[in-house]
This record gives structure tokens, sequence and C-alpha cells, in this order.
């Protein structure tokens, strides 16, 4: 079910939140909400939350001190959001909740139901670009995500893999590079025997993120591993990055909120120190020595 109109969406983390509106489209074809800066859907979006096979539900007011508030729980990961009004906050449930159910049966479990996963069972699958080596081609290939590695084909029809990745202790890096020429690049490091990094590109800002949270989650279930630091609730997650020229700054969306959530942090430190040294001279008195 379709959906699309105006969010409060939270950002930040901690105790050092903000509130920003945001355009937000859902889209039950790929599961994924998207959501801008503005109402055009044609610039680049800030972020991408996978619905499907999330849990979505509302948030109780005394949470988050806001009317109209649901929450989407997706590959580890919370998203918080405030709806205009109580009628529209469940139609944004109802609808969320509809995509996030509508999960396609593997094929091994099309003739009957399993509770299993096997070794053999897709999690995902699609088009990324992939660095031959180091510094080397790059080159298209169709990889297929199972729940113990990553295997790469030369096109959607091959039956013979031109290789695999073992996803046990794997490590996702997300946006590795300060560039305009590679916006969708992730880095997946291994740790086995033959410790690799992984340089893969997806097609857009959509399966990029679909990728990320995939990858992450199938890394998590596997017993290992961590993705990289950062947290795309720390600001909207933007999933390109752009340079203005100044000493390599960015001046994406993403590094502009980032900078407000870094200058309230600076701030509410330096408030704290303040009140410590009133505190710590509050009633002190100079006495003179004979």
């Amino acid at each position: 079910m379709s959906k699309e109109g105006w969010i409060v969406k939270e950002g930040g983390s901690g105790i050092f939140t903000n509130w920003k509106k945001r355009w937000a489209v859902l889209d039950p074809v790929t599961g994924n909400l998207t959501y801008y800066e503005k109402q055009d859907t044609s610039l680049q979006p800030l972020g991408v939350v996978l619905i499907k096979g999330s849990f979505v539900t509302s948030c109780d007011k005394k949470t988050k001190k806001k009317d109209n508030v649901f929450v989407v729980n997706s590959a580890g990961r919370t998203f918080y959001a405030q709806a205009e009004s109580k009628e529209d906050c469940d139609s944004w449930i109802d609808s969320l909740q509809k995509v996030a159910s509508d999960i396609e049966k593997p094929a091994e479990e099309e003739d009957g139901p399993s509770s299993a996963v096997s070794d053999t069972t897709s999690l995902f699958a699609g088009w990324l670009t992939k660095e031959a080596g180091s510094g080397g081609k790059w080159r298209k290939r169709w990889f297929i995500l199972r729940p113990k590695d990553l295997t790469y084909y030369k096109d959607k029809t091959s039956t013979e893999p031109q290789g695999s990745i073992q996803i046990k202790g794997a490590r996702v890096i997300q946006h590795p590079l300060q560039t305009t020429d590679k916006p969708y690049l992730f880095y997946l490091e291994t740790t086995d025997d033959k410790s690799r990094t992984f340089h893969l590109e997806a097609r857009n800002a959509s399966e990029y993120q679909i990728w990320i949270n995939r990858l992450e989650d199938a890394i998590q279930r596997e017993g290992g591993g961590k993705g990289d630091d950062k947290d795309d609730d720390k600001g909207d997650n933007d999933s390109s990055t752009e340079s203005d020229g100044e000493g390599g700054k960015s001046n994406t969306p993403e590094a502009r909120e980032f900078q407000e959530s870094e200058d309230a942090y600076a701030a509410a430190l330096l408030q704290k120190a303040r009140s410590a040294i009133t505190s710590a001279l509050d009633g002190w008195t100079y006495e003179k020595q004979d």
C-alpha cells in the first residue's frame, strides 16, 4: 500500500536529538520508506528505511513526549517519526504494517512451510559493481546473499560463481570515501583466513540502503562482526557525499544536520561545565591569611 506525506523525523542520538520535517514516500514494490528534505522527489533522498520484514507500531507518548509518533524497528535500527494527526498516524502505521508483512517466501519454502533457514537459502539478490583487486577495473556482477556467504556471478543466468565472500565476522563500512564519483560505495571487510576488503557499489540510494541493512542483519545472525560506527539516526542518512571545495567539508543535508547536532552537543557540554563551576564556587569565600 503506497503512501506519501509529511512526517517529523527524529535525528541525533541520546539526549541530543532533533526533530525535522521530511517528505516521506512509502513504496510497496521496493518495500522502502524514502524521505526527502522537500516535497520534490527528484532531489537526492536524505535516507531510506527498509520496511519489509520490519516491526511497526505506535509509540507511547511517555517515550518521546510527543503525540502521534510511530516507530519502525528495521535491521537492528530504530526509526521514530511523528505524523500530522492521529488519523494520519494510524494511516501511516496501517500502510507500513502491510508493506512490512509482505515478504516473499524463498524458493526453497514455496512447496511447504519451513521453520529452518538452510545455508543455501537466498536472503537477497541484486546487482553490485565490484572492484577487481586493489585499483583494478570495476565490473558489474550479480550477487546473492545467503546466511553464510555473499556469492557473485558474471550475470543473473550464470550457474558458476565468480567468487564467494564469507560474512562471519565481517564488517560493513558505509561511505568510505568523501567523493561524488561513487556515492553508493561501501566496503565489506572479512576476517577469515583470506582477510580482504571488498569494494562494492550499489546502483542507487534505495538499493544501497537495502544492501547495507541485509548484510548487517546477516552478519549479526551469523554471530559476529559489526557494522561501522555510523548511526543514520545521528542526522538524516544521506546516501551521497559532496565536497564544497573548502578543506574537503561536505555540504550535503546530512553534513549540515550532523553539524547542527554536533553544535548542540558542544553547547550542552559547555552549559554543563558552567553549571558545575558555578555550583563549586557557590558559598566559597576567600579568607585572608595572617
